[in-house]
């Protein structure tokens, strides 16, 4: 076994014991293997030394075998389009591709080559290791939707194809220093295997098994074979604690599955398989110490044994009992849950673990973290909250929502047709919408990154009584002249704990271990490091609208689609910057390109066939368009409660 050494030169590969030649004819949905013979790469740009701690070939874990499960049909079927139907979707269409084509445009004119550009003061920026994150991420799109006919992009995909042959992932560029392990798993890895899956070209496999062969398999060299979250590759002095973190985001560690399983099922080398698999194991050993069943802490100790170099099991230990823990779906722990459903669909079910895994945890979270919100209207939708579990034992729930957990809709969505659980749809439905509905609970129609709602106390009967349950306990205590407890503090529902300082105190807390102590070097936060950058660019430009496509295209729509209202605000009787009165709490304000909730409306409208999908997602765009295009490119703004909102210099074309 080896890894990674800058220093010396070529001394094998892991893919050098591959020697399995299964291919399957194009229309076989089953994975195409191909020899790692016929790929080939510079032995200039590849350097191994041995690994400290290497895994016996006959311990090697290897993909199930058996018989694949059929799954049930997934997509809808759909009533016939009318030619009115599809004058306005191929016109919308043009609009997202018009967009994509005007990111990729001053990524290619101010950024080529590197991660991404800053689309306020058009310069590049490489907070991902300087490989060109965005032209990795984005050979995968380029290349489906020139397959799907979505958009002629052939010229745009040979340009990526040849500029990732010539990306070196031996080299570590400066500022990261630091190797992100699950942002450069999604973002690289993934990206090269869906660019070769697509296309078949050989070079983005080549450039997949380099890249693991030379970086991330260097993660798992640990005694216990749990992946370091954060490492220098550039350091092997390193090594003197070539160990997992203690405090390890739960989402990061569990979010390896896909890209290692397909590149075990392309090249035949169960190496990868097995150290995804390990993780796995050692998270399901855990289940029987969990508070709630299937809902883990975002954080968990993956550190291992402290001396024995033939490190025993557990591999991954839950947080000590005197340490509060936090039970989320959203960041921390999102893709983790996400995952587990998507490799047993990738895996054709032939593993029930990640099924069984899957299913625990999502009929625990409807009990535990789904809620229903109160507010005016009294909306029929479900967002996903959060539950601390102080050391004591007492549990506090928050209605704290996140943008990201707006992925939610999709995975229920996914999870309901593949495993059969029609109860789980209506579930999906519920929480994609209660992200539309969130959408519109703003001045500029997009939703905030992270809010705080009241939770209804059933999800059947929900009368909104005009005011928030803990405003009337604060008007009477002004009416006897008290002191007043922040805003924020406490909230009480039917006598239930639904905020307080505790549980966003323990969020904090986990989310600064993770971040302050393992990034190191990197880039934490760029838009604080950007400021000034930000302040200079918006001096000289009015960033809030950007005429476009889209405008030319409104007109068209004018008749057929009546246009809202620009002046959003008889809807909203508070002032710009206020927040509703249903708001409990805004955590952040902001807008960052997140594409969650566009994702889930698009899963939507493919399961359910229902085209009201397709205009609760047009809506969506075009706010999202309206604010955040800029000349270059697409930029996040600062708060979405402000229809005057500044932008802000992060760019956001990778997950588009």
């Amino acid at each position: 076994m080896l890894y990674f050494d800058s220093t010396e030169g070529a001394k094998g590969s892991f893919s050098e014991s591959v020697s399995q030649d299964q291919t399957q004819d194009e229309g076989d949905s089953k994975p195409t293997t191909k020899r790692s013979e016929d790929i080939s790469f510079s032995q200039d740009q590849i350097h191994f030394r041995e690994m400290f701690y290497p895994v016996d070939k006959k311990s090697l874990i290897h993909l199930p075998t058996g018989k694949a499960k059929r799954f049930p049909k997934i997509q809808a079927v759909y009533s016939r389009e009318t030619a009115e139907q599809k004058r306005i979707r191929v016109e919308r269409q043009n609009v997202v591709k018009d967009a994509f084509l005007h990111a990729w445009s001053g990524y290619k004119k101010y950024a080529w080559g590197h991660d991404e550009v800053r689309p306020l003061s058009n310069t590049p920026n490489d907070p991902f290791c300087g490989w060109a994150a965005t032209l990795v991420d984005s050979c995968k799109s380029s290349r489906k939707r020139m397959l799907t006919g979505a958009m002629d992009l052939k010229d745009e995909f040979t340009q990526a194809r040849q500029a990732v042959s010539k990306i070196d992932f031996s080299q570590v560029l400066p500022p990261a220093g630091v190797v992100p392990l699950f942002e450069t798993n999604i973002r690289y890895l993934g990206g090269l295997l869906s660019a070769y899956d697509l296309s078949g070209e050989k070079i983005f496999l080549a450039k997949a098994i380099e890249l693991t062969d030379n970086i991330l398999m260097w993660a798992f060299d640990t005694p216990n074979r749990m992946p370091m979250l954060y490492f220098r590759a550039d350091e092997p002095s390193y090594v003197i604690d070539h160990r997992a973190q203690k405090s390890s985001v739960l989402s990061e560690m569990g979010t390896f599955e896909l890209e290692f399983s397909r590149l075990s099922q392309i090249t035949g080398n169960m190496t990868y398989f097995d150290a995804i698999q390990r993780i796995t194991n050692a998270i399901e050993e855990t289940a029987k110490d969990l508070t709630v069943p299937f809902i883990w802490p975002s954080i968990v100790n993956a550190y291992g044994c402290l001396d024995d170099r033939n490190c025993k099991p557990p591999a991954i230990s839950l947080p000590d009992t005197d340490e509060d823990q936090l039970l989320t779906l959203g960041a921390l722990a999102d893709s983790f849950y996400e995952y587990l459903l998507k490799e047993y669909i990738l895996l054709e079910g032939r593993s029930d673990q990640y099924r069984l895994l899957y299913e625990g945890a999502v009929t625990s979270a409807n009990k535990t973290l789904l809620f229903r919100p109160l507010a005016p209207g009294n909306p029929d939708v479900l967002l996903s909250g959060k539950l601390s579990i102080q050391a004591e034992g007492k549990q506090i729930f928050s209605g704290s929502v996140e943008h990201l957990s707006c992925f939610l809709g999709g995975m229920y969505g996914l999870g309901a047709k593949v495993l059969d659980r029609p109860q789980d749809l209506d579930i999906a439905i519920k929480l994609t919408q209660g992200c539309v509905w969130a959408y519109g609970t703003t001045r500029t129609g997009i939703m905030p990154e992270d809010l705080t709602l009241a939770r209804c106390s059933s999800r059947l009967q929900c009368e909104w009584p005009g005011y928030l349950p803990f405003q009337r306990e604060v008007d009477d205590r002004v009416y006897r002249g008290e002191t007043l407890p922040n805003r924020f503090d406490t909230v009480h529902d039917s006598g239930v704990v639904i905020q307080g300082h505790r549980i966003e105190e323990n969020e904090d807390r986990q989310r600064r271990v993770f971040r302050d102590k393992m990034r190191g070097r990197m880039e934490v936060d760029r838009q604080e490091e950007d400021q000034e950058i930000r302040r200079n660019s918006l001096k000289k430009r009015d960033a809030r609208v950007i005429p476009g496509p889209l405008d030319t295209l409104e007109t068209k729509l004018e008749e057929k689609e009546p246009e809202p209202d620009q002046d959003r605000s008889h809807r909203f009787p508070y002032e710009p910057n206020e927040i509703p009165d249903y708001y409990v709490k805004m955590d952040a304000s902001r807008y960052i390109l997140r594409p969650e909730a566009l994702e889930s409306v698009f899963i939507m409208w493919r399961i359910t066939g229902d085209r009201t999908w397709q205009d609760k997602g047009w809506q969506m765009i075009k706010s999202i368009l309206k604010y955040t295009t800029t000349p270059t490119a697409h930029a996040a703004i600062e708060n979405v409660m402000d229809p005057n909102t500044r932008q802000v210099d992060i760019f956001g074309l990778r997950r588009r």
